[in-house]
């Protein structure tokens, strides 16, 4: 079982929401009077656009339950092989020509709908990123979902646009107030256009985060 999870803005408390969500998703598998031989493996997989230990070079990081007094930290020192976390850090990718597969093709998932030139280039290497590209153009094909997109696309702009006005008016970070006032006003916008064009509630409130009794009212 896998939990994919994408951030883009930075959060100190990312490695508890990790495991939060990854418990979440192993303990719902087991029902009342169920054996803990049912269990299956769940790995989290987390594409993160910032840095969680900047002492840490690497960007590839996995992450699973450790005896942390065993000097060898070999199979033995693993307390259940069902819990891993794999977090990528884009900003610690390794973008040169002679990078691995795996950045490659996370170079691929960055440049679709923009850097036309390296899609081609990449699509033109492995037959993976030619499907990936396939994926990506059947779903920008899907008015509804490019809305979606678009919509959670603009959320965030204006949000970091907002953001940075607020530090410029000499605001602390911690002052956000109007800020968060202005994201729920956004986030209404994006609703209300997206119920204009037929857009099913429950897709609505999936891409805006506002609740379903909000999104019926507007």
């Amino acid at each position: 079982m896998f939990d994919i999870e994408v951030q883009l803005s930075s959060q100190r408390s990312y490695g508890s929401r990790a495991l939060y969500y990854w418990s979440r998703q192993y303990s719902a598998q087991l029902p009342e009077a169920g054996k803990y031989e049912s269990l299956h493996p769940v790995v989290g997989i987390h594409l993160v656009d910032f840095v969680l230990h900047k002492d840490k070079p690497h960007f590839l990081k996995v992450y699973r339950p450790v005896d942390v007094l065993d000097p060898n930290l070999d199979e033995a020192s693993i307390l259940s092989q069902d819990e891993v976390a794999v977090i990528l850090e884009l900003p610690l990718m390794d973008r040169g020509n002679d990078c691995g597969r795996l950045e490659k093709i996370l170079q691929l998932l960055e440049s679709e709908g923009g850097d036309q030139a390296m899609v081609d280039s990449l699509v033109e290497q492995d037959r993976i990123f030619a499907e990936i590209d396939e994926a990506y153009r059947k779903f920008t094909a899907d008015p509804e979902l490019r809305y979606i997109y678009e919509g959670r696309l603009k959320a965030r702009l204006d949000r970091n646009s907002m953001m940075g006005e607020a530090r410029d008016d000499g605001l602390a970070e911690g002052e956000e107030i109007g800020i968060e006032k202005g994201k729920v006003e956004g986030k209404m916008e994006t609703a209300r256009n997206l119920k204009l064009i037929g857009v099913a509630i429950d897709s609505i409130v999936q891409a805006t985060g506002l609740t379903k009794e909000v999104v019926e009212g507007l």
